[in-house]
């Protein structure tokens, strides 16, 4: 049965989940507040609100599969390879592949450039893997489907939630980032939020059809796998596919070695 949610129930589930206490100076000073409120329990209603893919999402410095050195599918033991995201959303039909993290930099109204553009780089290698698992777990799959294939990296930063969408382009080959929306806050009160909720709204059923999208082409890309295996029985499977044409260098930042400096590279927000 495909579930549906209204405009009206969204309304009222937003209401629920915006408090309407104002802005503390103990609650400006932590990012967790910031993702409590104003950010998990969207994603939180995404997910539940999904058509198909059955989307999981995790929360708390949540380990991201993809980016382990070893296969999606194997115990990860190396710690270096581990990147560790506010939050993640994975398809649980699709051997819970990653298509959307989560970084949040600092607590809300934050305005450190440094710590800003960390967030923004590492969330961009963070995508670059979730986007090699998805080529390594169907491999088999067309390069046609699979440049359509889309998944995301939501950033938020200072008073703004960003949800960029990452692809590949083969005709590069390339990886095209995309601004798909922004939700700014503008509310000093928790007070205001009714004013606030029809972008709100708008933002998070935005990201909700893309990850619909996004997983309608991974089903087929599933499909289209599946087929040649069963068509290669009896014979070698193509040596070339989406796994060894899909390559990227993925590296996994650390803030004490890496933010210093990482301003000059952008992205240059205005807030």
């Amino acid at each position: 049965m495909v579930k549906k949610i209204s405009l009206g129930s969204w309304r009222t589930f937003a209401g629920q989940v915006i408090t309407c206490t104002n802005t503390s100076r103990t609650w400006k000073m932590e990012k967790q507040p910031f993702n409590d409120v104003l950010l998990y329990p969207y994603l939180k209603a995404v997910c539940t609100s999904a058509t198909i893919g059955e989307p999981q999402f995790k929360v708390g410095e949540t380990e991201l599969i993809s980016m382990a050195r070893k296969t999606i599918m194997t115990e990860i033991n190396d710690e270096s390879a581990i990147y560790k995201a506010d939050a993640t959303i994975s398809l649980y039909d699709y051997k819970n592949l990653e298509v959307l993290l989560l970084e949040t930099s600092g607590y809300f109204g934050n305005k450190d450039s440094s710590k800003i553009s960390f967030d923004h780089h590492k969330g961009l290698f963070g995508a670059l893997s979730m986007l090699k698992a998805i080529a390594d777990n169907y491999e088999y799959g067309s390069i046609q489907t699979f440049k359509d294939v889309k998944v995301f990296f939501t950033h938020a930063a200072g008073r703004t939630v960003r949800l960029w969408s990452m692809k590949y382009i083969p005709e590069g080959p390339l990886y095209e980032l995309w601004l798909e929306e922004s939700l700014e806050i503008k509310i000093s009160s928790f007070k205001e939020k009714d004013e606030q909720l029809p972008a709100v709204i708008k933002f998070y059923w935005t990201m909700k059809k893309l990850i619909e999208e996004t997983v309608e082409t991974i089903k087929k890309l599933k499909e289209e796998s599946a087929k040649v295996v069963s068509e290669c029985l009896f014979s070698s499977l193509p040596k070339t596919n989406l796994s060894t044409t899909v390559t990227c260098t993925m590296l996994k930042l650390t803030e004490g070695e890496d933010k210093t400096g990482m301003f000059h590279l952008g992205p240059f927000y205005d807030n």
